[in-house]
Formats: structure tokens, C-alpha cells, sequence
């Protein structure tokens, strides 16, 4: 569903830019494929909808996602779910739902962090994402606080799954960090023979890997077994997180 080249423009020693992802399911986890200029939190506002025109805002919709796979809360206990509406396709803008009020979303208001993906809806075809911000050039760690989140590639360009490490856990069992690759429906994506596509980290004291389940056999997940495209995006399961585990991003050859 990654769609179009990323257009880049140099500002010093930075490149900005910006894409457009497809939504080609109805439901679907997506992270911007850029940081925000200065290093900050990513806005929701900073992210638009393209292809829908029309004061519904049940065509487009966000939700953020807490650690038990449900949608998040702000500090309030306001749902952290948004709707996108463009009465004349040139006002667009993100709302949110406060009993029968419909109300705009604030800059500051719905913020994330590099690589955090939301959970995005759609009932019409022909949508997509713009983003747009400064290019990731250097290695990039994801913290992983929560038993379960999603975590997508911020990267501008592919990266293969054997080259994304878990630092923070080395050890031979393979219970402590997962990531699965999550279908329009919720549930957990299979390849063509109809495995499923989760896979799970297995640290040393020098290395560590990626692995999958086939049975009672413990497989090497092979390189170019499972690449994400800028924006794609893994439900990644940690299960002690008391210790502080982040997933390493390579650094992109651009």
C-alpha cells in the first residue's frame, strides 16, 4: 500500500520531503515515514487525507492504541479516536467526537512518536495519507513500554526484518519480544502456504535473530523473508516490560 516516491528537498545538512500512502484496507496500521522537523512529536494535524471530499467524518477515521490493543485515552479519559472531514476539499481537517459535539483537533492535542503506528479506518476506496517531514538518516531505536503496540518502518526506504534487532534482551527463548504482521480484520496476517506471519526474537551474548514457529521447529527467518515498506507496520508484543527493550532501525542508504 506504499504509493509514490518520496520527494525530497535539502535544507543544510536535512532532507525533507513528503508521501502518500494508500489505504487499500479497511482497517490497517500505518506510521509516517519521516520525523517531524526539529525532532519533535508527530502531529496529527500535520497529516491529511487525500480522496474524500464531504462534511461526513465517518469515511476516514485514527484511533491510537493502548497497551491491551484498545483505544487509547487521553489524560481527560477522552477516546483517542479522530474522524477526517473536507466539506470542500480544500478545508480538511481532523475532529473529534465529545458526546453529540463534533469538535476540530488542536495542534499539541494528538501527538506520537517516531515510529509509533496508529490504526487507521476507511469505508470508501480512493483514500490515502499524506505526510510529510524530515528524513531519518541515522539508526533509530523504538522503545517498547507496553505489552503490545505497533511499530511501523519511519524509514524512507524498505527495511528487511533480519536487519531490525531487539536491544535490551539477549537469551535463547523465544517469549520475551514478538511482532506479527496484522490483516484489514485485526488478526494476524499468513503468507501464501498459510503460515502465520509472527516471528520472534531470539538474543545472545554476540548476536541475535528473528525466528518463526513451523510446528515444533524453530526456522531462521531468511533475509528478504518479510520487508516492510516505508510506513508499514508490525503489532509488536513484549512480554516483560519491566526491562526496557527497544527495536533498532538501520540506518537507511540513501
Amino acid at each position: 500500500y506504499y504509493s509514490g516516491a518520496v520527494v525530497f528537498g535539502i535544507e543544510s545538512a536535512n532532507i525533507v520531503g513528503y508521501s502518500e500512502f494508500s489505504l487499500t484496507r479497511a482497517n490497517q496500521f500505518i506510521t509516517t515515514s519521516f520525523k517531524n522537523i526539529g525532532s519533535a512529536a508527530i502531529d496529527l494535524t500535520q497529516i491529511k487525507v487525500v480522496g474524500y471530499t464531504g462534511a461526513i467524518q465517518d469515511k476516514a477515521s485514527v484511533q491510537f492504541i493502548d497497551g491491551t490493543g484498545n483505544t487509547a485515552k487521553d489524560t481527560s479519559g477522552k477516546s483517542k479516536a479522530y474522524f477526517w472531514r473536507d466539506a470542500d476539499g480544500s478545508h480538511g481537517k481532523w475532529v473529534r467526537k465529545d458526546g453529540r459535539n463534533i469538535i476540530d483537533v488542536v495542534a499539541g492535542e494528538a501527538t506520537f512518536g517516531t515510529g509509533d503506528a496508529l490504526w487507521w479506518q476507511k469505508s470508501v476506496d480512493g483514500l490515502s495519507l499524506k505526510f510529510s517531514g524530515e528524513v531519518i538518516q541515522a539508526e533509530t531505536e523504538v522503545s517498547l513500554p507496553l505489552a503490545n503496540q505497533a511499530v511501523g518502518n519511519m524509514m524512507a526506504l524498505p527495511v528487511d526484518l533480519t536487519t531490525i534487532s531487539v536491544a535490551g534482551y539477549t537469551g535463547s527463548t523465544t517469549d520475551k519480544v514478538s511482532a506479527q504482521v496484522i490483516d484489514g480484520s485485526g488478526n494476524t496476517a499468513k503468507d501464501a502456504s498459510g503460515k502465520s506471519k509472527a516471528y520472534f526474537w531470539r538474543g545472545s551474548s554476540d548476536s541475535g535473530k528473528w525466528v518463526r514457529k513451523d510446528g515444533r521447529n524453530i526456522i531462521d527467518v531468511a533475509v528478504g523473508e518479510l520487508v516492510l515498506n516505508p510506513g508499514e507496520s508490525l503489532w509488536v508484543q513484549n512480554n516483560d516490560t519491566s526491562v526496557g527493550y527497544k527495536l533498532v532501525f538501520p540506518a537507511p542508504a540513501l
